[in-house]
Formats: C-alpha cells, sequence, structure tokens
C-alpha cells in the first residue's frame, strides 16, 4: 500500500513524460559539466565560463528568454483558463530571468544601475537581497530567524491545505509540473543570493540553479506549444 501511494503521490512529476525526461537529464548534465569546469578552472571570477556574462550566465539567459517567446507565441492563441493561467506564469518567470540574467541590460546599454543599502540593483532578486538587507539591520538575529521560520511555516500550512488541488493540477498538467519545478529551483537561488554564507561553490550552485529554472520555464514553453500545434493537427485532420 505505502510502495503504490509513493509511486501515486510521484505522479506530478511525469517520470514517463518525454517534456520532464528533457528537463530531469539536461538539469543533470549541466550540474556535472558546470562542476567539472569549476574543479578545472578553479575559481568562478573572471572567466568565461562561469563568470560574469559568461557561457553559463548567457545560456541561462538564451533559455529564459525562448520561454518568454514560445509564452508568447501560446498567449495569442490558447482558450482554455487554466492553460493560460499557466501560460502567463511562463510568460511571467521567462520576462523576470531573461531581464536578470541580463542585469536589465546593464553592460549592453552602459546603464547605472541604483545600490541601496550596498545591493546593487540589477536583477529581481536582488530586491529580496535588499529586504533581508533592512530586516537583518533593523531587527536582532534571533527575531529575524523566527520571521524566517514563520514564513517558511505559513507557506508549508498553505500548501498543505490545498494539497490536494495543487496535486491534481500538477498530475494533469506537465507544463504546471515544470513551472513549479523552476519555481523551487529560482527560490534556492535566491536564498543561496542572500550570502548567508559566502562560498565559491555556493555561487557556482546558485548560478546552476537558475540555469535549471530556465531549462524547466522554456521546456513547459515548449510543451504548450507542441500542445497547440497537435490540438490544430487534430482538428484539422
Amino acid at each position: 500500500m505505502m510502495s503504490t501511494n509513493f509511486l501515486h503521490a510521484t505522479d506530478i512529476l511525469h517520470w514517463k513524460s518525454p517534456w520532464h525526461r528533457f528537463f530531469y537529464f539536461s538539469t543533470a548534465v549541466s550540474f556535472v559539466v558546470f562542476t567539472i569546469c569549476l574543479i578545472i578552472i578553479g575559481n568562478v571570477w573572471d572567466n568565461p565560463v562561469l563568470g560574469e556574462d559568461g557561457v553559463l550566465e548567457s545560456l541561462s539567459a538564451l533559455l529564459y528568454l525562448a520561454a518568454l517567446v514560445a509564452a508568447l507565441y501560446v498567449a495569442f492563441k490558447v482558450k482554455s483558463r487554466r492553460v493560460r493561467v499557466i501560460n502567463i506564469l511562463v510568460l511571467a518567470v521567462g520576462f523576470l530571468g531573461f531581464t536578470s540574467e541580463i542585469s536589465f541590460g546593464e553592460r549592453w546599454f552602459n546603464l547605472t544601475m541604483p545600490v541601496v543599502r550596498g545591493v546593487k540593483i540589477d536583477a529581481v532578486h536582488d530586491f529580496v537581497d535588499l529586504g533581508y538587507q533592512i530586516l537583518r539591520d533593523k531587527l536582532p538575529g534571533f527575531v529575524l530567524l523566527l520571521l524566517v521560520a514563520a514564513a517558511a511555516l505559513t507557506f508549508v500550512a498553505v500548501v498543505w491545505r490545498f494539497r490536494s488541488s495543487i496535486a491534481e493540477i500538477l498530475r494533469e498538467r506537465e507544463d504546471a509540473s515544470l513551472v513549479a519545478w523552476a519555481c523551487v529551483v529560482i527560490l534556492m537561488a535566491v536564498v543561496i543570493d542572500l550570502d548567508i554564507i559566502q562560498n565559491m561553490f555556493l555561487f557556482l550552485l546558485e548560478e546552476l540553479f537558475e540555469l535549471a529554472g530556465g531549462i524547466a520555464v522554456a521546456t513547459a514553453g515548449f510543451f504548450q506549444v507542441n500542445e497547440l500545434r497537435t490540438a490544430a493537427k487534430a482538428q484539422g485532420g
């Protein structure tokens, strides 16, 4: 019984879906490849592979851009309310991810980005970092820890309250599951970016999580495009 329930619960991961297999495989390969690059290069600073505007970051930017383009294509054609909601999520994550990976166009257009409390605002996650810095400066450490714990417990409670509906949506829609994966890995990247612990491997891990988010959301966008084309062929046939 337990094994049956476990298999049923993991339906939301869509192990048999080629779209999810692509996400899992490409994410695993990218983690291995870029970790090897870290070992060979020896650092993540000022190098063409792992550094700022390097191969890793550029690849992430292209993936978020691909998700954005796919979502825009679908947005003008989709009619289902549920698909439209997921499409909006893909559109939002693609746009925010792409603009963050290019640092809001800072180096492209030679812009000067604002610096608030020592935090340069050149990506969406910097607003989270800024909020954390303000709270850390104004609140004692144990109070901040209690707030973080309370927020985490509240989130878990809300997810638990609506777990059946969430699981149903994730099992029914492969793109919803992929968007959920994107949100999870991007959230992990945001937490690492708070620099609670400064470490070279954690810096790489943050970039890898951002890349994984790009893979997930781009795959969700391509899944929606494929669904549209399949439905159009069925109607035409």
